[in-house]
């Protein structure tokens, strides 16, 4: 009996110093070293660039960070805006990822979606809360641009929903300047046009407006 003191000694020791193992707790992130973190984080990123929101879901509940950033401060909305996957931007919007996030060079997701006439998503961004007239990259905007790409359905889609037609950049210049200068003649008309007719009118006709005549130059109707 004395020979097994010391085994049952240490086993009682043994389990004074153990944990008992914990559950996860629904809804709390897990535990993760930073190598596996980054790694998540990154696959985050790939699957909102290639439109993927059941894979986004995935790693969101493995523990990747909503808001995590690539080295040039690009957020997974932004990869979605810029190709355009609306699904995904929902996804990430429902979330709570950071909208109006700007990148290391000022981008936002909606310049990005704006710049490549991704107006089904610039509309999903601008309904979730997106700062129409903020400032990126040289104090550009949204519609400025849009309109230095001469995406005329986008920058009706913009103006519909408030965007200031006359903002100035750092070199002051505006969205029609920028149209000008890009070689699209026909958009800084339009957008000069649109100026005389939306202070004629109160904000929600001039909105309503300004979505059927999307719907007129896009072949909706």
């Amino acid at each position: 009996m004395q020979e097994r003191k010391p085994l049952i000694r240490r086993a009682l020791e043994r389990m004074r110093i153990m944990k008992p193992r914990q559950e996860p707790v629904p809804g709390e992130k897990p535990q993760l070293s930073k190598e596996r973190q980054k790694r998540l984080n990154e696959m985050l990123l790939d699957a909102a660039r290639s439109g993927r929101p059941e894979r986004i879901e995935r790693l969101l509940k493995a523990g990747a960070s909503i808001d995590a950033k690539d080295n040039n401060g690009w957020t997974a909305l932004m990869f979605a805006a810029l190709k355009g996957h609306t699904q995904t931007c929902k996804l990430l919007i429902e979330r709570g990822i950071i909208i109006d996030s700007k990148s290391n060079d000022g981008f936002n997701a909606l310049m990005l979606a704006a710049e490549n006439g991704n107006n089904e998503t610039c509309a999903l961004l601008l309904e979730s809360g997106a700062s129409i007239d903020a400032k990126g990259n040289g104090g550009k905007t949204a519609l400025m641009f849009a309109s230095r790409r001469g995406r005329i359905e986008t920058c009706v889609l913009l103006l519909g929903y408030g965007a200031k037609m006359d903002a100035f950049d750092d070199d002051m210049w505006t969205a029609p300047m920028h149209a000008i200068r890009s070689g699209h003649g026909e958009t800084a008309s339009f957008i000069e046009s649109m100026e005389v007719l939306q202070k004629s009118m109160d904000k929600e006709n001039f909105k309503s407006f300004m979505s059927n005549f999307r719907e007129c130059i896009s072949g909706g109707v």
